[in-house]
C-alpha cells in the first residue's frame, strides 16, 4: 500500500474513500494482514479484534485470478475465496480491489512485486516453504 500511495496516489485515495471506517482481515495461506481504513490512509496494525470484513484465500487462487484462469466471482462461488461481512462492506472491498489493481498496473514497482510473489508461491509446498 505504501508503494501505491507513492506511485499512484489517486488509486490509493480512492481505496481509502471506499474503505474508510472499516477494518479488514485478509488471510492468505494462513498468513494474516489487517487493514484499518481511514479517510486518508490505510493502517496495517498487528491485529484487529473484530474485523468488519474477513477475506480468506490462497496464493494459488490469487495467481489464477491475476492470470485470468479464474474470475473473482468464480473463486467466490467455488470456495477458493471466502468473503464475510455485511454485503455493502464486501461491495466496498470489491470496488477498492478494482482501484488497487488499476493503480498497481500503472505503478513502476508492482511488476517486480508480482514477480517476487510468483517466485515465493512457486517455492511453497502444502503451505510450507521449501
Amino acid at each position: 500500500m505504501v508503494l501505491l500511495r507513492q506511485e499512484f496516489p489517486r488509486a490509493y485515495f480512492l481505496i481509502c474513500a471506499n474503505l474508510s471506517g472499516r477494518s479488514i482481515s485478509v488471510e492468505v495461506d494462513g498468513q494474516f494482514v489487517f487493514l484499518d481504513c481511514r479517510p486518508l490512509e490505510v493502517l496495517l496494525p498487528n491485529s484487529i479484534e473484530r474485523a468488519d470484513v474477513r477475506v480468506v484465500s490462497s496464493r494459488r487462487t490469487i495467481l489464477d485470478v491475476i492470470d485470468a484462469r479464474l474470475t473473482i466471482d468464480q473463486a467466490v462461488r467455488n470456495g477458493s475465496i471466502y468473503a464475510g461481512g455485511r454485503q455493502s462492506y464486501i461491495d466496498n472491498c470489491h470496488n477498492a480491489l478494482l482501484f488497487f489493481v488499476r493503480g498497481a498496473v500503472r505503478s513502476p514497482s508492482f511488476p517486480a512485486l508480482l514477480q517476487e510473489f510468483r517466485r515465493f508461491s512457486a517455492n511453497q509446498v502444502g503451505g510450507y516453504t521449501r
